[in-house]
């Protein structure tokens, strides 16, 4: 049997910049990959705090020629006269944030990983998990047996090491389809980003490196969307118009789509006998706003700096009050979190005139109240739940 310290359970973004973080630390750390983790066509959404993180691990350079930023974003609802435009002036910065492949930036974090010392992939899946008092053993699909003192389950929305430890969640079913494409417009954007919300639900424009390409995001009720995923492109596109309007050009040409079912997932208690959620295995959120893993790379790095901490005081990285500490730290900014992603889009798509008027004025309040828009803004930014340590802001 091999034993680890630590065992990263997953194949995305989330478990390989944990095991990035970790890499200077003495731990003898396992990640568990799959054969083919799926990579869809979506772009993901950082905000200075991840960008922060990825660039203290050097990742950042990698991604950076294909990033697209992000200096003004418009909020608005359909139909309606109140909106908002944040801007990087906000935070006295020059971006609002960044739009990365995520193609692109999983290629780099795995890039980052082949030279790092004190770290074993495995290339397995978990069928189950065995305990004692000072280790967790996952049993695996292949001839290898191992152990590690923490088990860390990354391993997304379905996650099986939530499964196996009977970690107890709940759900709240959006009931509707998130569609994501690439859509090309006649007009460049400017690194302008759209979140425009519909009686069905938010469409999100991010811009691309490619000045006239978007990463679309429509959220719509489960059977309009179901039928934006087979409909063909013309059809589509005129929908498109139709919801969104012409702000940012015309519509023009549209990827191959994806489906994705709405569902905010969340543990209470994100742990159990040495072992520990993060990612969407611990909580998946609405992409209303792109929090979900922004969330998650804040959550990796105070992870990372508490057992670096018990690394150099040579502890046990899996002790209950260690896990307990980390969840303490953590709890505020999930359920600030986890409240905007859930009852945003319901907020802006329920009708009725005291809604509507609460609405628009509100939008109206912070295009007019610079201070209230900056505090939103700087929030969003995650800049009000997270301080770089030293590592993090090294090369700031």
């Amino acid at each position: 049997m091999d034993n680890f310290d630590l065992v990263i359970a997953g194949g995305g973004p989330v478990a390989g910049v944990l095991a990035a973080l970790l890499a200077d630390t003495p731990w003898n750390t396992a990640i568990i990959k799959p054969a083919a983790p799926t990579i869809g066509n979506r772009a993901i959404a950082l905000n200075h705090s991840s960008r922060q993180i990825l660039q203290s691990l050097g990742i950042w350079d990698q991604v950076a020629s294909n990033a697209s930023e992000i200096t003004r974003i418009e909020v608005s609802r359909r139909g309606e006269p109140g909106k908002t435009h944040l801007n990087a002036d906000d935070l006295g910065d020059h971006q609002l944030g960044w739009v990365v492949p995520e193609r692109t930036l999983l290629a780099a974090i795995n890039q980052s990983q082949q030279n790092a010392p004190n770290l074993t992939t495995i290339t397995a899946t978990i069928d189950g998990i065995d305990q004692t008092d000072a280790a967790i053993a996952p049993r695996l699909n292949t001839a290898a047996t191992i152990s590690a003192r923490l088990a860390i389950g990354a391993d997304g929305f379905n996650s099986g090491l939530r499964r196996l430890a009977g970690v107890q969640f709940r759900d709240y079913d959006f009931k509707s389809s998130a569609t994501s494409a690439t859509v090309t417009t006649t007009q460049p954007h400017q690194q302008r980003a759209w979140e425009c919300f519909t009686d069905s639900g938010p469409i999100a424009l991010l811009p691309l490196a490619d000045p006239h390409r978007y990463s679309l995001v429509w959220c719509a009720d489960s059977a309009d969307a179901e039928a934006l995923l087979h409909s063909n492109e013309d059809d589509f596109l005129a929908t498109l118009r139709q919801a969104f309007g012409t702000r940012a050009g015309d519509f023009s040409d549209v990827s191959e789509r994806e489906l994705f079912p709405l569902v905010q997932r969340t543990c209470r208690s994100p742990r159990s006998d040495r072992l520990l959620l993060i990612g969407s295995a611990a909580r998946h959120l609405h992409p209303v706003g792109g929090q979900g893993l922004n969330l998650a790379l804040r959550d990796v790095a105070v992870l990372a700096d508490l057992l670096a901490q018990i690394a150099r005081e040579q502890g046990d990285p899996g002790t209950p009050s260690l896990l307990s500490h980390y969840c303490q730290l953590r709890r505020n900014d999930w359920r600030t979190t986890e409240q905007f992603s859930r009852h945003c889009p319901s907020l802006f798509a329920r009708s009725g005139t005291p809604l509507t008027v609460g609405r628009n004025l509100a939008l109206t309040a912070l295009e007019l109240l610079p201070p209230l828009r900056r505090l939103f803004v700087r929030r969003a930014a995650g800049q009000l739940s997270f301080r770089a340590t030293a590592r993090h802001s090294r090369d700031q």
